[in-house]
């Protein structure tokens, strides 16, 4: 199955896919999702090879401690993104922020333990808070969002609808 896999040839593919997504539709810049995994990495380092660094924006949105990730920071030194393309915060404040005040304070009728929300649940409102603040950082700098979802993950549906599935295009 993967004896005739070229990884060059295919890196080359997805660097000429990238150009012509970002410039079919009328953009130059792109922004990716940098957790420090070996998706985002990859999508930022392909980004970086078909646009350059100075393209490609980077978020980090980490749930907890912004320094505690060193392999970020590494792939961002490694392909010399500028520090004026990178932004950061962390999320937990908005998290904490919309489940103790949005919806939830008008389920009054329903009991408190049953509003809160458990791992999973959590878990899918930071992949679509995540998106909401990607998408407003995309149209603040006129870029495009860029996937980092993989195949294997797509292809089990393992991803949070409007959450981390959601972007422009995926590599």
């Amino acid at each position: 199955m993967f004896k005739d896999f070229n990884p060059k040839e295919t890196a080359q593919n997805i660097i000429k896919f990238l150009r012509q997504e970002v410039r079919e539709a009328g953009f130059g810049k792109v922004i990716i999702p940098l957790s420090g995994g070996v998706d985002s990495a990859v999508a930022a380092c392909l980004a970086v090879r078909a646009l350059g660094p100075g393209n490609v924006l980077i978020a980090r949105l980490p749930h907890k401690d912004l320094n505690q990730d060193n392999d970020a920071n590494l792939v961002i030194t490694r392909l010399k993104i500028p520090k004026t393309n990178i932004f950061e915060t962390e999320i937990s404040e908005i998290i904490k922020a919309f489940v103790t005040t949005s919806i939830y304070r008008y389920m009054k009728v329903v009991p408190k333990k049953e509003t809160e929300p458990g791992k999973l649940r959590l878990g899918n409102i930071m992949a679509r808070v995540r998106m909401i603040i990607l998408y407003d950082l995309a149209k603040k700098h006129n870029a495009l969002v860029c996937g980092t979802e993989n195949k294997s993950e797509y292809l089990l549906g393992y991803f949070t609808r409007f959450g981390d599935e959601a972007s422009d295009f995926e590599p």
